[in-house]
């Protein structure tokens, strides 16, 4: 998940997987697959009589995870890279619409209700408290 963070003139983009500033996100394809890498602009090196950007390249994942999201195929889940900043709410989303059809015995079904009774709880504590944000919430 992409942040940024205001500053005069702008805003400042940090990289989901460093934490440091970056200049822009690099999209590479190669045959049918895209992957993301989030580029730092790291200032000028002067070699013999060129001078040359130096940059540093953090490697944020494909476009979605082609193997992997195989084995999630039931759950209605296709895992996705760092450079999408929604894949949480698609995730949840995707979720709840597979838990809400599945068969449960009545314990599981109690139990599902308890852990999305507390989850609703915190959120809607955030609304009311300004504190809506990309931070993860205390626990």
């Amino acid at each position: 998940m992409t942040q940024e963070r205001g500053r005069a003139g702008g805003s400042l983009k940090i990289c989901p997987r460093c934490g440091e500033p970056y200049s822009y996100i690099e999209r590479v394809v190669r045959g049918s697959r895209v992957y993301y890498y989030a580029v730092h602009y790291e200032g000028y090196v002067k070699s013999g009589d060129k001078i040359k950007k130096r940059v540093r390249k953090c490697y944020l994942g494909p476009d979605y995870y082609e193997y992997v999201s195989k084995t999630h195929y039931n759950l209605g889940i296709t895992l996705k890279g760092l450079h999408d900043s929604t894949r949480a709410i698609s995730y949840l989303n995707n979720l709840l619409n597979t838990i809400t059809h599945m068969k449960m015995d009545a314990g599981t079904l109690k139990t599902t209700v308890n852990i999305l009774e507390s989850a609703l709880t915190k959120l809607k504590s955030r609304m009311g408290t300004g504190s809506a944000s990309n931070e993860p919430a205390d626990s």
